[in-house]
């Protein structure tokens, strides 16, 4: 059930105890002050790369590489994608990147961007970007997008489904 649809029917008194809305469900924002301080241990290769990202995402650090970015014509963005299987600390190395260099999370449940409806999922992904851009404009330093378990759409691509 959209928000809209949940705050038509509470204006008319219908009880909503047992609906869900999807966005609370999907999109959590993450304050990093909310974020606990963990030790995460990697091999080598991966503690070297998480090194370097931390250095990316020191604010001084990030607007430059932003700036040269966009002097080299590319979006002014870094994606990384974090692969694995289940609980090997993906998510959690992105929260404490975010956690040790002071900027919030978008959190998306990307499994959850997918429903039956029509329409419904372009709307869900739309409001994914239009949050971010709130977010990104209230903040002082970049937040982070987190997209979590986008496997749940791309093995659904690759097997043809």
């Amino acid at each position: 059930m959209t928000k809209k649809s949940r705050d038509t029917l509470q204006t008319i008194g219908y009880d909503l105890k047992n609906t869900r809305d999807y966005e609370s469900d999907i999109f959590t924002i993450i304050e990093n002050n909310n974020i606990t301080e963990k030790t995460l241990i990697y091999n080598e290769s991966e503690e070297n790369e998480i090194y370097k990202l931390n250095q990316i995402f020191k604010p001084s650090n990030f607007k430059k590489i932003q700036n040269k970015l966009k002097q080299a014509s590319f979006n002014p963005g870094i994606t990384i994608l974090m692969y694995g299987p289940p609980g090997t600390g993906k998510t959690e190395t992105a929260l404490q990147l975010a956690k040790k260099n002071s900027t919030k999370i978008l959190l998306v449940n990307v499994s959850e961007l997918r429903t039956k409806y029509y329409g419904e999922s372009e709307r869900l992904v739309k409001n994914m970007f239009k949050y971010y851009n709130e977010i990104f404009i209230s903040s002082t330093t970049i937040p982070i997008l987190l997209l979590n378990e986008a496997d749940s759409i791309f093995n659904s691509r690759l097997k043809g489904n």
